[in-house]
């Protein structure tokens, strides 16, 4: 018959979560015993909330050597948003293309094309529409 374990290492952490929760400082993870963790079963690998905030635990204590690296990163830092819009003058932020017209001999790299093409579905789209129209009302097509 398995015996359950006695002890689990618990890291353990302060704030809100998902606002400002960090790790504790000091000595992480800890080793507890489970009858300390008010949560049955145990389970490694899930969350608990304790009287100091909340705490995860890591794994079964059989006597090895853990380190607080192993914890997990809850809060991770804020991912910056891309910038929209002119970015200010000066070298731009790292990653982010320099700003002005692409090196095409052109100003910028809108294709001419794209206007004509443009028109002419806008020219079909009223010719269908007028079509439409006619077919609606009974309206002739002479002119």
């Amino acid at each position: 018959m398995n015996t359950p374990p006695v002890k689990v290492f618990v890291c353990k952490f302060v704030g809100k979560p998902g606002v400002n929760e960090t790790l504790q400082t000091g000595q992480n993870p800890i080793s507890v015993s489970v009858n300390a963790i008010k949560v049955q079963p145990v389970v490694v690998g899930a969350f608990f909330a304790d009287a100091q905030g909340r705490s995860f635990v890591l794994a079964i204590d059989n006597g090895q050597k853990v380190d607080s690296s192993a914890c997990p990163i809850v809060n991770k830092p804020p991912v910056k948003p891309p910038v929209v819009g002119n970015p200010p003058a000066g070298n731009p932020p790292a990653g982010l293309p320099k700003s002005g017209p692409p090196h095409t001999g052109g100003i910028g790299d809108v294709n001419p094309l794209n206007g004509l093409i443009a028109l002419g579905l806008l020219a079909a789209g009223v010719g269908v529409a007028a079509m439409r129209f006619r077919r609606a009302t009974g309206a002739s097509q002479s002119s």
